[in-house]
This record gives structure tokens, C-alpha cells and sequence, in this order.
């Protein structure tokens, strides 16, 4: 299994086994790319980027291409609003 979390400046990526009982990391890499590449819609410049990812994940030889989770954790990437009634400290 294959994870890649884009975060604000930078993408991490983690390769590793599940079992039922445990999970193994096999191996770890992160790479920092231009903020250019990304404005408050997004990505804007996606081939760029996808260029970076692929020549990352082969050069870092991460072979794990048919499981993979994708996770985006940037700050513009997911605005709410949320309004959350009262609660009485117990509750």
C-alpha cells in the first residue's frame, strides 16, 4: 500500500504492509514542491506536479502502484462553515 498526503508546500509519501494485526512502513520520502504550483482553488499547475510525483516515486524506487490513498491535508484545499449548538459541559 501505497499513501501520499499533499500538504501545504510539500507531499509525503509512505509504502507499507497491512495485516490484520499490524502495519509495516517499508519506506518514507518527502519532497518539497513551489507554492507557485498551487493557489486557493488548487493546483494550477498539474502536470508540473505530476511530473515531480512520478520522478519521486521512481527515483525513490516506491513500487506499490496498485493500492494507493491519496490524502489532501492543505489548508485551502477544504473550507466549512460550522455552527455547533450550545452543549452543557456533561453533555
Amino acid at each position: 500500500m501505497l499513501a501520499i498526503e499533499f500538504q501545504e508546500n510539500r507531499v509525503l509519501m509512505v509504502e507499507g504492509k497491512a495485516s490484520s494485526k499490524k502495519i509495516t512502513v517499508k519506506k518514507v520520502h518527502e519532497f518539497l514542491y513551489d507554492e507557485s504550483w498551487t493557489d486557493s482553488e488548487g493546483v494550477i499547475q498539474i502536470d508540473v506536479l505530476a511530473d515531480k510525483l512520478d520522478y519521486e516515486l521512481k527515483t525513490n524506487g516506491f513500487k506499490s502502484r496498485n493500492d494507493v490513498v491519496v490524502c489532501f491535508n492543505h489548508f485551502s484545499s477544504i473550507f466549512r462553515e460550522l455552527v455547533v449548538p450550545y452543549v452543557e459541559g456533561n453533555k
